[in-house]
């Protein structure tokens, strides 16, 4: 489990979703990097992450080489190794959310705390629901329970945050992440150019990106969100 919150006593998020029961639940690292590693390696999904290499290196391109470019990033490999240990390294800042449908993880997200002293934002990164789920809501519950984990009090379960943000990488398809996080009342705070990278499959390298940031203030009432909270 994650962080010291994980001995709490807070419920489970369900919806029964067109597929069945989907549950989100904080990540067990080492039981679900592999389903992570596999859902962050699908390619609709691997250019829309910040820096994150495939798992199979292209007979033609050094995938560590380059990723070695870009240190300052954070880069990783799309394998069950890097993303046990990046979460691992990172568990303090960093906690991942999985989908789970049965045993089989269907989608993830993280949540980044809020880092530095007297900062009271949360953000959202890497959402993605597997291929073959998409469009019964996964994505949707992934990012409820993100939020509720953000903006619920610590004496419930969450963090207190008063805001959260996200990056969308703008390459085609964006629109639907962007459209995503609107309807959860994330609003576009700006664009900003070139300021990340993510791998192109056609180039067969990192490129530099530019994204949309997006937006909310806690809500009114966050303890209303309990319902959402993901279970440990």
């Amino acid at each position: 489990m994650v962080g010291p919150e994980s001995r709490l006593n807070i419920g489970s998020y369900r919806e029964r979703l067109n597929a069945g029961r989907v549950e989100i639940i904080f990540a067990d690292i080492e039981r679900h990097a592999a389903g992570m590693a596999h859902l962050f390696d699908q390619r609709s999904a691997i250019s829309h992450l910040s820096a994150m290499a495939p798992a199979i290196t292209p007979p033609d391109a050094n995938i560590r080489a380059l990723v070695g470019q870009y240190a300052d990033f954070k880069n990783l490999v799309a394998t069950e190794d890097d993303i046990y240990t990046n979460y691992q390294d990172n568990k303090e800042s960093i906690v991942p959310l999985v989908a789970m449908m049965g045993n089989e993880v269907v989608g993830t997200a993280s949540v980044e705390k809020p880092g530095g002293i007297g900062l009271l934002w949360g953000g959202v990164a890497r959402v993605v629901v597997a291929e073959e789920h998409r469009g019964k809501g996964i994505g949707k519950s992934l990012l409820r329970a993100a939020d509720a984990y953000m903006f619920v009090s610590k004496e419930n379960g969450g963090l207190a945050c008063t805001g959260a943000q996200a990056g969308i990488i703008k390459i085609k398809g964006y629109e639907a992440a962007l459209a995503l996080f609107m309807s959860e009342r994330y609003q576009v705070y700006t664009g900003r150019r070139k300021n990340c990278v993510s791998w192109n499959p056609i180039r067969k390298c990192f490129v530099r990106r530019n994204t949309v940031a997006v937006l909310r203030q806690a809500p009114r009432n966050p303890e209303n969100l309990q319902q959402n909270l993901p279970k440990f």
